[in-house]
């Protein structure tokens, strides 16, 4: 998504910071809405959004109450 949107200025380390940094907070967060939401950034924005309005468009992209189901069936699957 960095790369797409073509607003990363500095080194590889920086880089690497940064994309450890999302992953990290995105960790929780299922990848079909993590996708879904890096296309609608790529797609519908001119410039990168922060990591928080980012997390609310995975949430959008989620839909109601998925992460609880996931929980929830982690816990029968224990």
């Amino acid at each position: 998504m960095f790369a797409v949107m073509n607003v990363f200025t500095g080194g590889d380390a920086k880089l690497k910071l940064q994309v450890a940094g999302w992953c990290e907070d995105l960790g929780e967060y299922p990848l079909f809405a993590i996708r879904r939401a890096a296309k609608w950034a790529a797609t519908g924005r001119e410039k990168l959004t922060g990591l928080s309005a980012f997390i609310d468009d995975v949430r959008l992209a989620m839909g109601g109450n998925v992460l609880e189901r996931q929980r929830n069936l982690r816990k029968l699957l224990v």
